[in-house]
Protein backbone atom coordinates (compact mmCIF):
# COMPACT_ATOMS: atom_id res chain seq x y z
CA UNK A 1 0.00 0.00 0.00
CA UNK A 2 2.86 2.34 0.85
CA UNK A 3 4.50 1.64 -2.51
CA UNK A 4 1.24 2.20 -4.38
CA UNK A 5 0.67 5.49 -2.56
CA UNK A 6 4.17 6.63 -3.47
CA UNK A 7 3.58 5.68 -7.13
CA UNK A 8 0.25 7.52 -7.07
CA UNK A 9 1.90 10.70 -5.76
CA UNK A 10 4.58 10.51 -8.47
CA UNK A 11 1.96 9.98 -11.19
CA UNK A 12 -0.11 12.87 -9.83
CA UNK A 13 3.00 15.09 -9.81
CA UNK A 14 3.83 14.09 -13.37
CA UNK A 15 0.27 14.75 -14.51
CA UNK A 16 0.32 18.14 -12.79
CA UNK A 17 3.64 18.98 -14.44
CA UNK A 18 2.30 17.92 -17.85
CA UNK A 19 -0.85 19.95 -17.33
CA UNK A 20 1.18 23.03 -16.40
CA UNK A 21 3.44 22.59 -19.44
CA UNK A 22 0.40 22.02 -21.67
CA UNK A 23 -1.24 25.17 -20.26
CA UNK A 24 2.01 27.14 -20.77
CA UNK A 25 2.47 26.06 -24.39
CA UNK A 26 -1.26 26.37 -25.09
CA UNK A 27 -1.02 29.99 -23.91
CA UNK A 28 1.94 30.59 -26.21
CA UNK A 29 0.08 28.93 -29.07
CA UNK A 30 -3.14 30.86 -28.50
CA UNK A 31 -1.57 34.26 -27.81
CA UNK A 32 1.27 34.30 -30.33
CA UNK A 33 1.16 37.29 -32.67
CA UNK A 34 2.49 35.05 -35.44
CA UNK A 35 0.37 32.43 -37.11
CA UNK A 36 1.06 28.83 -36.11
CA UNK A 37 -0.33 25.90 -38.05
CA UNK A 38 -0.12 22.25 -38.96
CA UNK A 39 -1.21 21.11 -42.43
CA UNK A 40 -1.07 18.03 -44.63
CA UNK A 41 0.82 18.01 -47.94
CA UNK A 42 -2.59 18.02 -49.66
CA UNK A 43 -3.32 21.38 -48.09
CA UNK A 44 -5.78 20.53 -45.31
CA UNK A 45 -5.30 22.49 -42.08
CA UNK A 46 -5.00 20.23 -39.04
CA UNK A 47 -4.58 22.92 -36.40
CA UNK A 48 -4.16 26.67 -36.29
CA UNK A 49 -3.93 29.42 -33.73
CA UNK A 50 -6.07 32.59 -33.68
CA UNK A 51 -3.29 34.68 -35.24
CA UNK A 52 -3.16 32.42 -38.30
CA UNK A 53 -6.94 32.58 -38.67
CA UNK A 54 -6.80 36.37 -38.40
CA UNK A 55 -4.03 36.59 -41.05
CA UNK A 56 -6.25 34.71 -43.52
CA UNK A 57 -9.35 36.70 -42.52
CA UNK A 58 -11.30 34.05 -40.58
CA UNK A 59 -13.17 34.69 -37.35
CA UNK A 60 -11.64 31.73 -35.51
CA UNK A 61 -9.28 28.76 -36.01
CA UNK A 62 -12.33 26.46 -36.12
CA UNK A 63 -13.86 28.47 -38.98
CA UNK A 64 -10.54 28.34 -40.85
CA UNK A 65 -10.09 24.58 -40.38
CA UNK A 66 -13.62 23.79 -41.52
CA UNK A 67 -13.47 26.14 -44.53
CA UNK A 68 -10.12 25.09 -46.01
CA UNK A 69 -9.83 21.77 -47.76
CA UNK A 70 -6.93 22.73 -50.06
CA UNK A 71 -5.07 25.85 -49.02
CA UNK A 72 -3.00 25.75 -52.22
CA UNK A 73 -5.98 26.26 -54.52
CA UNK A 74 -8.02 28.37 -52.08
CA UNK A 75 -5.43 30.83 -50.80
CA UNK A 76 -2.11 30.69 -52.64
CA UNK A 77 -1.92 33.34 -55.36
CA UNK A 78 0.89 31.66 -57.30
CA UNK A 79 0.46 27.85 -57.61
CA UNK A 80 4.09 27.35 -58.63
CA UNK A 81 5.16 28.79 -55.25
CA UNK A 82 2.90 26.29 -53.51
CA UNK A 83 4.40 23.44 -55.54
CA UNK A 84 7.91 24.57 -54.62
CA UNK A 85 6.96 24.79 -50.92
CA UNK A 86 5.35 21.31 -50.84
CA UNK A 87 8.28 19.79 -52.73
CA UNK A 88 10.75 21.15 -50.17
CA UNK A 89 8.67 19.68 -47.31
CA UNK A 90 8.38 16.31 -49.07
CA UNK A 91 12.17 16.30 -49.54
CA UNK A 92 12.56 16.68 -45.78
CA UNK A 93 13.88 20.21 -45.93
CA UNK A 94 13.26 22.90 -43.35
CA UNK A 95 11.77 25.95 -45.04
CA UNK A 96 12.96 29.32 -43.72
CA UNK A 97 11.75 32.77 -44.71
CA UNK A 98 9.64 31.53 -47.63
CA UNK A 99 7.82 34.60 -48.98
CA UNK A 100 4.69 34.41 -51.11
CA UNK A 101 1.30 36.04 -51.69
CA UNK A 102 -1.97 34.68 -50.28
CA UNK A 103 -5.62 35.53 -50.80
CA UNK A 104 -7.49 36.40 -47.63
CA UNK A 105 -11.04 35.20 -47.16
CA UNK A 106 -12.29 38.60 -48.44
CA UNK A 107 -10.16 38.30 -51.62
CA UNK A 108 -7.54 40.82 -50.53
CA UNK A 109 -3.97 39.84 -51.46
CA UNK A 110 -1.37 39.86 -48.68
CA UNK A 111 2.31 38.98 -48.45
CA UNK A 112 3.39 36.36 -45.89
CA UNK A 113 6.68 34.87 -44.75
CA UNK A 114 6.60 31.31 -43.43
CA UNK A 115 8.98 28.95 -41.66
CA UNK A 116 8.02 25.29 -41.76
CA UNK A 117 9.38 21.80 -41.16
CA UNK A 118 8.19 18.28 -41.97
CA UNK A 119 6.88 15.98 -39.20
CA UNK A 120 7.23 12.18 -39.53
CA UNK A 121 5.73 9.18 -37.77
CA UNK A 122 7.79 6.45 -36.10
CA UNK A 123 8.15 4.68 -39.44
CA UNK A 124 9.56 7.73 -41.16
CA UNK A 125 6.42 8.53 -43.12
CA UNK A 126 5.53 12.18 -43.63
CA UNK A 127 2.54 13.08 -41.47
CA UNK A 128 2.25 16.83 -41.95
CA UNK A 129 4.17 20.06 -41.88
CA UNK A 130 4.09 22.62 -39.13
CA UNK A 131 5.28 26.16 -39.08
CA UNK A 132 4.80 29.82 -38.37
CA UNK A 133 3.43 32.56 -40.63
CA UNK A 134 4.02 36.30 -40.45
CA UNK A 135 2.05 38.94 -42.36
CA UNK A 136 4.71 41.07 -44.12
CA UNK A 137 2.37 43.08 -46.37
CA UNK A 138 3.33 46.39 -44.76
CA UNK A 139 7.01 45.53 -44.95
CA UNK A 140 6.71 44.63 -48.64
CA UNK A 141 4.86 47.86 -49.35
CA UNK A 142 7.59 49.80 -47.55
CA UNK A 143 10.28 47.92 -49.48
CA UNK A 144 8.51 48.75 -52.76
CA UNK A 145 8.27 52.43 -51.82
CA UNK A 146 11.93 52.48 -50.79
CA UNK A 147 12.95 50.78 -54.02
CA UNK A 148 10.91 53.30 -56.04
CA UNK A 149 12.44 56.18 -54.07
CA UNK A 150 15.93 54.72 -54.46
CA UNK A 151 15.42 54.35 -58.22
CA UNK A 152 14.21 57.93 -58.48
CA UNK A 153 17.18 59.26 -56.50
CA UNK A 154 19.60 57.18 -58.56
CA UNK A 155 18.18 58.41 -61.87
CA UNK A 156 17.30 62.04 -61.08
CA UNK A 157 19.29 64.64 -63.02
CA UNK A 158 19.98 66.86 -59.98
CA UNK A 159 22.96 65.93 -57.85
CA UNK A 160 22.01 64.78 -54.36
CA UNK A 161 23.94 63.99 -51.22
CA UNK A 162 22.72 62.74 -47.84
CA UNK A 163 24.52 63.22 -44.54
CA UNK A 164 24.46 61.50 -41.17
CA UNK A 165 23.43 63.22 -37.92
CA UNK A 166 26.90 64.82 -37.68
CA UNK A 167 26.50 66.48 -41.07
CA UNK A 168 29.05 64.21 -42.77
CA UNK A 169 28.35 62.81 -46.22
CA UNK A 170 26.92 59.28 -46.18
CA UNK A 171 25.52 58.97 -49.72
CA UNK A 172 25.80 60.65 -53.13
CA UNK A 173 23.80 59.77 -56.23
CA UNK A 174 25.29 59.06 -59.69
CA UNK A 175 24.39 62.56 -60.92
CA UNK A 176 26.47 64.01 -58.06
CA UNK A 177 29.45 61.82 -59.00
CA UNK A 178 29.14 62.82 -62.65
CA UNK A 179 28.74 66.53 -61.86
CA UNK A 180 31.53 66.90 -59.29
CA UNK A 181 33.93 64.13 -60.28
CA UNK A 182 33.91 62.85 -56.68
CA UNK A 183 32.92 59.22 -56.02
CA UNK A 184 31.18 58.15 -52.81
CA UNK A 185 34.41 56.53 -51.63
CA UNK A 186 36.10 59.93 -51.93
CA UNK A 187 33.50 61.69 -49.78
CA UNK A 188 32.14 59.04 -47.39
CA UNK A 189 32.37 60.49 -43.89
CA UNK A 190 33.69 63.84 -45.15
CA UNK A 191 32.33 67.28 -44.33
CA UNK A 192 30.52 68.81 -47.34
CA UNK A 193 32.45 72.07 -46.88
CA UNK A 194 35.31 70.55 -48.91
CA UNK A 195 33.09 71.19 -51.95
CA UNK A 196 33.14 74.97 -51.38
CA UNK A 197 35.03 77.09 -53.91
CA UNK A 198 36.68 79.13 -51.12
CA UNK A 199 36.43 79.58 -47.36
CA UNK A 200 33.40 81.86 -47.68
CA UNK A 201 31.47 79.33 -49.76
CA UNK A 202 32.62 76.47 -47.51
CA UNK A 203 31.22 78.36 -44.49
CA UNK A 204 27.74 78.11 -46.02
CA UNK A 205 27.71 74.39 -45.30
CA UNK A 206 28.08 75.14 -41.58
CA UNK A 207 25.07 77.45 -41.88
CA UNK A 208 23.12 74.69 -43.63
CA UNK A 209 23.84 72.25 -40.79
CA UNK A 210 22.71 74.80 -38.19
CA UNK A 211 19.45 75.47 -40.05
CA UNK A 212 18.49 71.84 -40.76
CA UNK A 213 19.38 70.78 -37.20
CA UNK A 214 16.58 73.13 -36.09
CA UNK A 215 14.24 71.23 -38.41
CA UNK A 216 14.12 73.99 -41.03
CA UNK A 217 14.86 73.98 -44.77
CA UNK A 218 17.83 75.93 -46.20
CA UNK A 219 17.78 77.23 -49.78
CA UNK A 220 20.35 79.31 -51.62
CA UNK A 221 23.20 79.37 -54.12
CA UNK A 222 26.67 78.01 -53.48
CA UNK A 223 29.75 78.16 -55.65
CA UNK A 224 31.34 74.71 -55.53
CA UNK A 225 34.55 73.28 -56.90
CA UNK A 226 34.76 70.09 -58.92
CA UNK A 227 37.46 67.52 -58.27
CA UNK A 228 39.42 68.92 -61.23
CA UNK A 229 39.30 72.43 -59.73
CA UNK A 230 36.62 73.82 -62.07
CA UNK A 231 34.10 76.12 -60.38
CA UNK A 232 30.34 75.75 -60.79
CA UNK A 233 27.29 77.27 -59.14
CA UNK A 234 24.42 75.25 -57.66
CA UNK A 235 21.02 76.13 -56.31
CA UNK A 236 20.76 74.08 -53.12
CA UNK A 237 17.73 72.94 -51.15
CA UNK A 238 18.70 71.18 -47.92
CA UNK A 239 15.97 69.45 -45.88
CA UNK A 240 16.28 67.74 -42.48
CA UNK A 241 15.70 64.00 -42.09
CA UNK A 242 13.80 63.25 -38.88
CA UNK A 243 12.63 59.97 -37.35
CA UNK A 244 9.12 59.37 -35.98
CA UNK A 245 10.13 61.02 -32.71
CA UNK A 246 11.52 64.16 -34.34
CA UNK A 247 15.12 63.09 -33.77
CA UNK A 248 17.56 64.59 -36.31
CA UNK A 249 19.14 61.84 -38.44
CA UNK A 250 20.88 64.01 -41.04
CA UNK A 251 19.84 66.03 -44.06
CA UNK A 252 19.40 65.63 -47.80
CA UNK A 253 20.71 68.30 -50.16
CA UNK A 254 19.38 68.60 -53.71
CA UNK A 255 21.72 70.64 -55.91
CA UNK A 256 20.95 71.94 -59.38
CA UNK A 257 23.83 73.19 -61.52
CA UNK A 258 22.83 76.72 -62.60
CA UNK A 259 26.19 77.84 -63.99
CA UNK A 260 24.88 78.04 -67.57
CA UNK A 261 21.59 79.51 -66.37
CA UNK A 262 23.42 82.35 -64.62
CA UNK A 263 25.53 82.96 -67.72
CA UNK A 264 22.38 83.26 -69.82
CA UNK A 265 20.81 85.51 -67.21
CA UNK A 266 23.84 87.82 -67.46
CA UNK A 267 23.54 87.79 -71.25
CA UNK A 268 19.84 88.59 -70.98
CA UNK A 269 20.53 91.50 -68.63
CA UNK A 270 23.14 92.82 -71.05
CA UNK A 271 20.67 92.51 -73.93
CA UNK A 272 18.06 94.35 -71.87
CA UNK A 273 20.58 97.11 -71.20
CA UNK A 274 21.29 97.38 -74.93
CA UNK A 275 17.59 97.49 -75.67
CA UNK A 276 17.15 100.30 -73.12
CA UNK A 277 20.08 102.19 -74.66
CA UNK A 278 18.56 101.75 -78.13
CA UNK A 279 15.20 103.11 -76.94
CA UNK A 280 16.93 106.06 -75.27
CA UNK A 281 19.09 106.70 -78.35
CA UNK A 282 16.06 106.64 -80.62
CA UNK A 283 14.29 109.25 -78.52
CA UNK A 284 17.35 111.51 -78.37
CA UNK A 285 18.10 111.07 -82.10
CA UNK A 286 14.68 112.35 -83.16
CA UNK A 287 15.10 115.48 -81.04
CA UNK A 288 18.68 115.91 -82.26
CA UNK A 289 17.51 115.57 -85.87
CA UNK A 290 15.20 118.52 -85.35
CA UNK A 291 18.07 120.60 -84.01
CA UNK A 292 20.31 119.56 -86.90
CA UNK A 293 17.58 120.45 -89.37
CA UNK A 294 17.59 124.04 -88.14
CA UNK A 295 21.42 124.22 -88.22
CA UNK A 296 21.68 122.76 -91.75
CA UNK A 297 18.80 124.81 -93.20
CA UNK A 298 19.96 128.08 -91.67
CA UNK A 299 23.54 127.44 -92.78
CA UNK A 300 22.42 126.87 -96.37
CA UNK A 301 20.20 130.02 -96.36
CA UNK A 302 22.99 132.14 -94.87
CA UNK A 303 25.49 130.92 -97.46
CA UNK A 304 23.20 132.05 -100.32
CA UNK A 305 23.40 135.68 -99.10
CA UNK A 306 27.19 135.73 -98.56
CA UNK A 307 29.73 136.33 -101.36
CA UNK A 308 32.03 133.44 -102.25
CA UNK A 309 35.20 135.17 -101.19
CA UNK A 310 33.82 136.12 -97.79
CA UNK A 311 35.54 134.25 -94.94
CA UNK A 312 32.19 133.83 -93.19
CA UNK A 313 31.03 131.62 -96.07
CA UNK A 314 34.00 129.30 -95.50
CA UNK A 315 33.04 129.00 -91.83
CA UNK A 316 29.41 128.28 -92.72
CA UNK A 317 30.53 125.53 -95.10
CA UNK A 318 32.34 123.88 -92.22
CA UNK A 319 29.21 124.21 -90.06
CA UNK A 320 27.11 122.68 -92.85
CA UNK A 321 29.62 119.85 -93.35
CA UNK A 322 29.61 119.07 -89.62
CA UNK A 323 25.80 119.19 -89.57
CA UNK A 324 25.57 116.71 -92.43
CA UNK A 325 28.03 114.37 -90.69
CA UNK A 326 25.94 114.63 -87.53
CA UNK A 327 22.80 113.87 -89.57
CA UNK A 328 24.47 110.72 -90.94
CA UNK A 329 25.45 109.69 -87.41
CA UNK A 330 21.89 110.24 -86.17
CA UNK A 331 20.63 108.09 -89.03
CA UNK A 332 22.90 105.25 -87.85
CA UNK A 333 21.61 105.64 -84.28
CA UNK A 334 18.01 105.46 -85.51
CA UNK A 335 18.84 102.31 -87.47
CA UNK A 336 20.37 100.76 -84.34
CA UNK A 337 17.37 101.67 -82.19
CA UNK A 338 14.80 100.00 -84.48
CA UNK A 339 13.53 96.48 -83.56
CA UNK A 340 14.98 95.00 -86.74
CA UNK A 341 17.72 92.53 -87.58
Amino acid sequence: VKTLDEMGRKIQLQVSTIQKAEKKYRSIFENSIEGIYQSTPEGRILSANPAYAQILGYESPEALISAITDIGSQHWVEPEHRNTFVKMIQQGKTVLGFETKLYRKDGKVIWISTNARPVYDSSGNLLHSEGMVQDITRRKKTETQLQRLSTAVEQVADNIFITNDQGHIAYVNPAFEKSTGYMLNDLDGQNPDLLGADFREAALYSQILQVVTRGEVWTGRITNKRKNGELFIVETSASPILDNYGQFLGYVAVNRDVTEKIKYEDQLRQAQKMEAIGTLAGGIAHDFNNILGVIIACSELAMENIPDKNIAKTDLEKVLEAGLRAKSLVKQILTFSRQDE
